[in-house]
């Protein structure tokens, strides 16, 4: 790995660096029996110690481990597709021509993100310019980094390499053993065995081998892979399907990865149109056909089993035969259908309910009148009573039926949970992050039905006050984000004045409302941070304070901080999930006790949110 102490020993690029640094990797590696070294780097230019660097790579091939070296090959402009199953370049950078007359062979290092910009498919081989002096051709045919550095890794000259690969309707094999499922520009999807800051291989610094600090014999019967690495500021890195928390993997990491792949003849396909075509109209028919007669909340709760079951069909399915099928596309055609009759129902019922009222209005116009007014007035009357009918229902929906769904969601997922944490081996770590990655996400469901719960308790007024002593709420509210302050090392203080007088709260909501400031500074502040809670008079007013020195609130986001399912997006906290309930609740909680919320921040330094309260101007009574 040419990481950061490499670059801090020998420059801050690879291209400032002395080829004697390069010729004596060459001469420790081969001397500790390498089979291949491949070089992810583009030795371009010439410079005054490439005769030492080219007599190393002599040497190393003349040695007893016979050490084969591949370096890289960079296409440029894409030129029209000649060949199926392979990519055209219409130019190349390549190493220097004296590089190219002692090297085995050349690999292509291209990278090719998605729209999402994430690299999940690896290419194979592409047509460019001849390079040779004494080409027959205007092209010639290369090959990716990956499959370079595994053919001479078993020895496999380079000339010997259009006999040995061969394409076939939607592959190529690498050799009589391996098969690589590809697509019509040669790119197919390799096994990343490794996350980023997780890898699967052996990493050591190019300084630390150098120095003398790795035993040679490391490298004995391995191929090996130099390139940037751990570096600071590297531009080649990308996002991966393994990717986590916004982690990135370099590309000689990519290299690797695919190689392995090919190595233990490991590669995955994508399903046909036509057979994901089916297999939705499949699903789609069938369960259609199972929510016909089902009132709307068994729907979803054999909805979410089929969508379950469905998902581990395409699992298994994966496993076994390595085809990928959309879970997207499979769950939709789970839920499509539900919304269909859903809608179904509701268009019905909108039809009943407007012939009533045509009905109802007919027989008013009849009357005399004087009773027009009133007629009305109950008309108006009878319309409130059914939003407010409509709204308890929904809000029943919420508390009940969508939660009761989500509380077995939960269960099993934690019981699956339970025993994979007994016995990693009962599942795939791929399928476990599923398991882990469902549960959390209907524990996110249900905080949000909760906020939205607690939100319509505020707004009708339904909240109970008593006298209480706000020192026990926020103490209690330090008390509990104690845990997690401590596994980022946060420092939390809490400073409280003297002889505080009490206020008229209810519990629970005052309760909720400090803690979610308390959690959101906990949560917004990064590792090692600092975070001050203050309660003292201000005034005839209580005041709270709660002070971070996080990652701060731009102007623009604190317009719209307290506005309903509004988040604050930025670079730095990109990967802090939520649902921008919070601090709404929060705002409806404080407002509800006749107080005012606001905030004073500025990105890079900080946070303090403010807290007013009135203290309590009555008397107890003997029983309070």
């Amino acid at each position: 790995a040419i990481d950061n102490a490499s670059l801090a020993a020998y420059g801050r690029t690879t291209s400032e660096w002395s080829r004697l640094h390069f010729a004596k990797l060459m001469d420790i590696v081969s001397s500790g029996v390498a089979r291949v070294v491949g070089f992810d780097i583009l030795f371009s230019e010439a410079t005054a110690y490439d005769g030492a660097f080219i007599t190393a790579l002599q040497n190393a091939r003349q040695s007893e481990a016979r050490t084969r070296v591949i370096m890289p090959i960079a296409g440029l402009d894409m030129g029209e597709a000649d060949v199926s199953q392979t990519l055209t370049y219409s130019a190349v950078i390549t190493p220097q021509r004296a590089f190219l007359e002692v090297i085995d062979n050349l690999g292509f290092v291209n990278a090719y993100p998605d729209n999402d910009r994430t690299v999940r498919r690896y290419m194979s081989r592409a047509l460019y310019p001849c390079i040779g002096e004494d080409c027959t051709e205007a092209n010639q045919t290369g090959y990716s980094f990956a499959i370079a550095t595994y053919l001479a890794y078993l020895r496999i000259p380079a000339l010997a390499i259009p006999q040995v690969i061969r394409p076939d309707d939607g592959g190529l094999w690498i050799t009589e053993e391996r098969r690589i499922a590809v697509d019509d520009n040669g790119l197919w999807l390799p096994n990343f065995f490794s996350v980023p800051d997780e890898t699967v291989f052996t990493v050591v610094s190019f300084v630390d081998v150098l120095e003398g600090r790795i035993d040679p014999a490391l490298f004995a019967d391995k191929a090996v892979m130099v390139g940037v690495m751990n570096s600071t500021g590297s531009a080649d890195v990308y996002h991966v399907p393994t990717s986590q928390a916004g982690a990135r993997m370099f590309g000689v990491e990519i290299h690797a990865n695919a190689f392995e792949s090919i190595f233990w003849n490991v590669s995955y396909r994508e399903a046909s149109a036509m057979t994901e075509i089916m297999l939705i109209s499949v699903i789609a028919l069938t369960s259609s056909l199972i929510y016909a007669h089902l009132r709307w909340w068994w729907m979803w709760v054999l909805g979410a089993v089929l969508g379950v079951l469905w998902a581990i069909i395409a699992i298994l399915r994966f496993d076994t035969t390595g085809e990928m099928l959309s879970l997207f596309l499979m769950l939709l055609a789970v839920v499509l259908p539900i919304m269909g009759n859903m809608l179904l129902d509701i268009v019905t019922e909108t039809i009943r309910r407007e012939r009533t009222e045509a009905q109802l209005k007919a027989e008013q116009d009849l009357s005399a009148l004087r009773l027009v007014m009133i007629e009305e007035k109950d008309q108006q009357n009878q319309t409130l009573a059914e939003l407010s009918m409509l709204k308890t229902q929904m809000i029943r929906m919420a508390s009940h039926d969508l939660k009761n769904p989500l509380g077995i969601i939960i269960t099993y997922g934690s019981l699956i949970q339970e025993d994979v944490a007994y016995d990693p081996s009962v599942m795939k770590p791929d399928h476990a992050r599923f398991i882990d990655s469902m549960v959390k996400s209907a524990h996110d469901m249900l905080t949000i039905i909760e906020e939205i719960l607690n939100l319509e308790q505020l707004r009708s007024g339904n909240i109970k006050k008593d006298p209480l002593a706000i020192n026990y709420v926020v103490s209690a509210v330090v008390a509990q984000n104690q845990m997690e302050s401590v596994d980022k090392n946060h420092t939390i203080t809490l400073t409280m004045a003297e002889n505080l007088p009490l206020v008229l709260a209810d519990y629970r909501q005052l309760f909720q409302a400090i803690t979610n400031l308390v959690g959101n500074a906990v949560k917004y502040t990064p590792e090692n941070g600092k975070i001050d809670v203050r309660v003292k008079m201000n005034g005839d007013m209580l005041r709270i304070e709660i002070q971070d020195n996080g990652y701060g609130i731009s102007e623009e986001g604190q317009k719209n901080l307290f506005k309903e399912f509004y988040r604050v997006r930025s670079a730095k906290t990109a990967h802090i999930q939520g649902t921008g309930l919070g601090l709404s609740l929060v705002k409806a909680v404080i407002e509800a006790h006749n107080g005012k919320i606001w905030v004073e921040s500025a990105e890079g330094v900080g946070s303090t949110f403010f807290v007013e309260l009135p203290k309590f101007e009555g008397t107890l009574s003997d029983d309070a």
